[in-house]
């Protein structure tokens, strides 16, 4: 936005006439206006947070199971008052914790703050949930999503087509043991500055499809355990993921039961102290594209 704009609009006198301006400038201009005149910061006081919220604001459609009960979140006093939950299509914000087995709750909306940097255990062991929509998700400035679904064993699929992960760290047990998930669709994860990817998939055993084709792994440092337990994966692309500062691969593929080939050719095992165990369990896994393994020698590992 030019200078003479924005020294326009600060010398307005009259405040409606100032706030009917602010109201219906273009979303990207307004937030560079308040973001870098203090002027304007001054002028609209507490509505600054208002503009932000809406803004940055994450909107997370939740499909549960029927006849659900248990506890809608699983979060802090602390984040509790920047979570705002909607019950079906009721645009009356619920102050409620739990729902009963005796509802008819067909849908909750999650509207989550600009305040919340990190969704870690946002959905932790929440049995009840089936469905996970990502609505809307103009951020990108969150950096923790570790546990997030951990312990969700009932949810089937998860929609990520509106999310942002561009400053995301650590995604450590991320799905974790949800083991009613059968296909992710990770193509949307900008992963470039994530460090810890331990346990991420652990326990996700009826996971048969896993796109990463998006996937950076070059600044991840540990991988232990990420694909360990996926009983049903048959088949896993890991032709972009790049190793160089990976320390622990501890059981990274234990017990993938139905994984017969693996390309890895792009790993690099020179910093890797930890990788005990990496191979077992999995017991069909009969082929690795690597030159650091021969065939008859992937039992060892």
């Amino acid at each position: 936005m030019e200078e003479s704009t924005k020294i326009c609009i600060i010398d307005i006198k009259s405040n409606f006439i100032f706030k009917k301006v602010i109201d219906h400038l273009p979303r990207h201009k307004l937030l560079k206006l308040i973001n870098h005149s203090k002027k304007v910061q001054n002028r609209l006081n507490k509505n600054i947070n208002d503009y932000k919220n809406e803004f940055y604001k994450i909107i997370i459609e939740i499909i549960p199971l029927e006849y659900s009960k248990g506890k809608i979140l699983y979060s802090t006093k602390q984040n509790r008052s920047h979570y705002h939950i909607y019950l079906n299509d009721d645009k009356i914000e619920t102050k409620r914790k739990n729902i009963t087995k005796a509802e008819k709750i067909n849908k909750i909306i999650l509207e989550i703050d600009y305040d919340i940097k990190s969704l870690k255990d946002l959905f932790r062991e929440r049995l009840y949930i089936k469905k996970i929509n990502f609505i809307k998700f103009n951020r990108d400035d969150i950096t923790d999503m570790s546990f997030m679904f951990y312990g969700c064993e009932f949810l089937e699929e998860i929609n990520f087509s509106n999310i942002k992960t561009n400053n995301v760290t650590d995604m450590n047990s991320m799905f974790k043991d949800c083991k009613a998930l059968k296909a992710l669709n990770l193509s949307y994860f900008n992963t470039n500055n994530v460090t810890n990817m331990s346990f991420m998939f652990y326990g996700c055993e009826w996971l048969h499809t896993i796109n990463l084709s998006s996937f950076n792994t070059s600044k991840v440092t540990n991988m232990s355990s990420m694909f360990n337990n996926c009983r049903r994966l048959n088949e896993l692309n890991l032709s972009n993921f790049e190793t160089p500062k990976v320390i622990d691969m501890t059981r990274m593929f234990s017990k993938c039961c139905s994984l017969r080939s693996l390309d890895i050719s792009n790993f690099n095992f020179d910093n890797v102290k930890y990788k005990t165990y990496v191979f077992s369990g999995s017991y069909c896994l009969d082929a690795i594209k690597h030159k650091m393994f021969k065939a008859n020698e992937i039992k060892k590992y």
